[in-house]
This record gives structure tokens, sequence and C-alpha cells, in this order.
């Protein structure tokens, strides 16, 4: 019992610490307590002390006691009256301990109870749906407000804005706050789901939060907080009509392979113009999907909680897509590539043009000379955190030009800044986002900024004069082989060389 003792009271100096010195492990910034939370936490602090030092002075009267408590007891019953001493921290145990557990629902520290139903549910495999529910719900009591995303958020360090992080979000969750404003203005970059010590899926609980009004139901508390209920709501009633019912159902050629560029890409003409490039030269039967415009992916009114027309467009894109018989679909945007892995249910491969260049190269579709600049390289939010492509981009610039290491990569890597996901945030704000990203990356004075997104591409050329440049951009500079003309493979040709790819 004493061990355990010893390991509990070392946790809770870490924790008195922490609250007190949290500049001493490294934290800036910490939640602020309401008043129940400090009674609470009062008294979490006395629970374990108090039972030290009665067991010590009980241990001292009666003679027991093992390494930690008989050791003290010994000592505080050499001038002190033991016997008598032990009744009253006993009381101040018992009364820590009582106040704790009857406060326990209505503060933070619910997360302690709520943390072990959420590992037993996360092990069952169960995950954060689209909607709230009970797991979602769990994971809201299961946060326990530490802090660590407050540091990790860019809003925080780069713009100032320091009460939109995650944890806020959970307490306004908790206590029935409004928080449309909380939930509008983040970068939905998942930084703070990558450094969640409880690996709480906060992004998608954000995301839950701007579906609000078109939710059936909602949960309120009770009972002073000592409830919370499932409410049913009644549904939105949506229009019969589509809302993007003119938009023409155009013929399309069969191909392999579908080059989608998507909307931001569009905007960032140059990166099209390099993949249209290396896709001639790849000599592979393929179509360019919107080359004459089109609809878009459907992600950005996801992340403006318009679900209802982000499935229209994919509903429209989908008959599109379908039509070509393609196996395969390349996308430049990650914007793009994480909503057509996640929402679109397609035949097709889909893969962004990172790892198609990396299969073309690997496949000895293209051939490449080696540039000789020094790149460094970004990782793009939706690309690397949100869908977990890290190697492709690194591997095919390592082809070309001799990679630099950054300070902040992969999954630790910083947003550019213009997230589509935050309407909230001026143009100044957005800048110094974008600058204080490019400081970082350009410390080794690159020679060029290689991103893999249209986005991060346009956001990152206004903050820096280094050379901005999509990893496409680069391919198609380093291409030797002279480009084909696109041609159509005979059928038996075509499955074959379109499965080497």
């Amino acid at each position: 019992m004493d061990l355990i003792l010893a390991f509990i009271l070392s946790g809770l100096l870490l924790a008195f610490v922490k609250r007190f010195y949290s500049k001493a492990l490294g934290m800036k910034k910490t939640t602020k307590l309401r008043l129940t939370d400090k009674i609470a936490l009062t008294s979490l602090w006395l629970i374990f002390p108090s039972r030290l030092i009665a067991e010590s002075f009980t241990s001292g009267a009666y003679g027991t006691g093992s390494f930690l408590t008989g050791s003290l007891g010994s000592v505080l019953a050499s001038y002190l009256p033991a016997q008598e001493m032990a009744y009253p921290f006993w009381w101040l145990y018992s009364l820590s301990l009582g106040t704790f557990f009857i406060l326990l629902p209505v503060t933070r520290y619910m997360h302690l109870p709520a943390e072990l139903f959420l590992i037993f549910m996360r092990n069952s495999g169960i995950r954060t749906g689209d909607k709230e529910g009970t797991y979602s719900e769990v994971e809201v009591q299961s946060c326990s407000s530490c802090g660590l995303c407050i540091d990790t958020c860019q809003l925080n360090f780069s713009a100032g804005i320091t009460t939109i992080q995650s944890a806020y979000l959970m307490k306004g969750i908790r206590n029935n706050s409004d928080i449309r404003d909380i939930a509008d203005n983040c970068l939905m970059c998942g930084r703070c789901d990558q450094i969640c010590p409880v690996g709480i899926e906060l992004t998608p609980i954000r995301m839950m939060q701007r579906r609000k009004e078109f939710a059936d139901h909602k949960y309120i508390n009770t009972f002073s907080g000592y409830m919370r209920n499932k409410v049913p709501l009644s549904p939105v009633k949506e229009p019969e009509s589509q809302s993007y019912s003119y938009l023409p159902l155009i013929e399309t050629e069969k191909a392999d392979v579908i080059y989608f560029a998507g909307c931001m890409t569009h905007l960032t003409p140059s990166v099209k113009n390099s993949m249209i490039k290396i896709l001639d030269a790849s000599g592979l039967n393929y179509i360019f999907m919107d080359e004459e415009g089109g609809a878009c992916c459907g992600r950005p009114l996801m992340l403006a909680g318009h679900d209802r027309e982000a499935r229209e467009l994919i509903s429209f894109n989908s008959r599109l897509i379908w039509k070509t018989g393609a196996r395969k679909l390349v996308t430049s945007c990650p914007i793009c590539y994480k909503v057509f892995r996640e929402s679109y249910h397609l035949d097709a491969e889909i893969v962004h043009h990172t790892q198609f260049i990396k299969s073309l190269i690997d496949d000895n579709r293209i051939s490449l000379r080696y540039i000789r600049n020094k790149v460094v390289y970004h990782t793009p939010c939706d690309l690397g955190r949100g869908s977990g492509v890290y190697d492709e981009p690194r591997e095919v610039l390592s082809h070309v030009s001799k990679l630099e290491k950054s300070r902040y990569e992969d999954s630790n890597a910083h947003c550019c800044g213009g997230s589509l996901g935050n309407l909230s945030l001026s143009s100044d704000e957005r800048m110094k986002i974008a600058r204080d990203a490019a400081k970082e990356l350009i410390y080794s004075k690159p020679d060029i900024l290689a991103t893999a997104c249209p986005l991060c591409k346009k956001t990152f050329s206004s903050a820096t004069d280094t050379r901005v440049a999509d990893i496409s951009e680069i391919v198609a500079e380093a291409l030797t082989k002279p480009t084909h003309q696109k041609f159509i493979l005979n059928k038996a040709e075509s499955e074959k060389e379109f499965m080497n790819v």
C-alpha cells in the first residue's frame, strides 16, 4: 500500500507543479478553473496527503506501517500525540474524498471515470461518427482540460487568439454554453488531435457542432449538471428541389485514369498545367474531368456544416466518375483527396498526385533529371494529419532534389493559415500565421519551399520571398522524356498497363 501511495503522491506533485508552474513543464497556457473546479481540485489534492499523515500517525501509535508510513509515523510519534492526531486527519481524508466524489459529475474531473469507458469503447472498435452520440459524449467528458491543445494551436501563438481552442470547445459543450463562435473559428488543421494525451478526435467533434442547426437531437444538463439528457428536436425540413440541379450531366469519355484538379488547383493554374504535362509524358489514357470547370468536391460545404448540399455535389460527381469506367482518380488538392476517400463510394482507387507521380517513377513511366536545388517540404494538413500521406511526397522530392529537414515536419507540421475551414479570421491574422509557418520552414535557407497543396502554395507565396512550388511543378521541370500525345490503348493493353501504375 505504501508503494502505491508513494506513486500517487509523486503524480500529485507533478500535477501541483503543472498547475502553478506550468512553464517548468514546457506549457505556456493552461485553462482557468471555475469555483466548483477549484473546490474539487483542492479536495483531490488533500485526499492522499491526508491519508499519508493519518496512516503515519496510526502507524506511530500502534507500531505498524511499512517503509513510508512506518518511518514517517515513528518520526511524528516521537514528538506528537500520535493516537489523538490520527483522528482529525482521518476525518480530513474522509471529507476530502466525499467532497471530491460529490462534485465530480459537475466538474472537469469527470474525465477520470469517463476515460475508463472511452478506453473500453475505443478498444471495441467504436469511432467518432458524423453526429453526436454516446461515444462523442464520452469523449467530451474525457477531456481533462490539460491545455496542451492551447499551446499547439497556431491561432494562439501566431494570431493571439486564445479562447477558441479545443479545451474551451469541450468545456462549452459540457456546460451547454453558446459555442458557435468557438466551433467556427478554427483552422481544422488537426494539430490538437495529434497532441491530445487522451486521443480524443477533436476535429470531428468540432464538425458536429457546426452541423448543430441540422441536428435531430441535442444534449442538455439537468439537475444542476448531475444529469445529461438527450432531447429530440424537430428535424429541419430540407427543400425538395436540389440546390445544384442546374448542373449539366455531361457525357464523358472512357478512360483508365481521371484527373480531378479541384477548385483551388484551377485558381493555381501552374499546378494544373504541370500535372497535364506529367500525365501526357506518362502516356496513360486519361481524361481531365473538370478541365472546363465543374462541380466542387463538396468538402468546403462540409466544413461549413452544410452536409445536404455537399451530398448533392458528391452524388453529381460520382455519376460522372462512374460513367468513365476509370479505375484510378488522381487529384492535386488534399482537400479533394480527403473527401473522395472518406465520403465518396467509388470503385476507382483514389490517389493524390504525389502518390501518382511516385508510381510513375517506380514504373519508369517518366524520366527525371536531378535539379540540384535545396528543397524543404511543407506537409499540408489534409494530406498529412488528415489522410496519413507522408512518405510519397518526400520520396518524389528526394528523387529530383536535395531534400532538407525542417523543425516542424509530418504530423507536427504547421498549417499554412489559408484553411477553408475558418471564415472568421481576418486577412491580417491569416498572414501572421502564414509568415510564422514560412519562417520555420525556410530556417535552413532552401532554394525552394515545396508543398503538395495548391492552397498552401498560394498562401505561402505571399508570406515569403523564397520560391514556393508544388511538387508537380518541380517534377514537370525535371522531366527529360519527351511528352507523348494522349492515346487510347486497346482494352487488353489498357488494363495491363493500368495495373502496373
